[in-house]
């Protein structure tokens, strides 16, 4: 039963694979000259890298949010 689920899975990436291949090309097409280039990476479902961000750069978006929501900053 393993082997049919691991075999079924497997037949699932590759179909996601191919289709993200198509997307990507599709997204390429229409992009503007200096428009990001995709990856058929960016249209894997579940397949995404997470970015690690800096921790400054989380503060600087927690101070953004800050502002948007009103808040005060007490840091200082």
């Amino acid at each position: 039963m393993r082997e049919l689920l691991e075999r079924h899975r497997l037949a699932e990436e590759k179909r996601d694979a191919r289709a993200a291949l198509i997307c990507a090309v599709i997204a390429n097409a229409n992009r503007g000259k200096k428009g990001k280039r995709f990856k058929p990476q960016d249209f894997m479902p579940g397949q995404q890298r997470e970015k690690r961000e800096d921790w400054r750069q989380q503060l600087r978006y927690v101070e953004m949010l800050n502002v948007v929501f009103g808040g005060t900053d007490r840091r200082h």
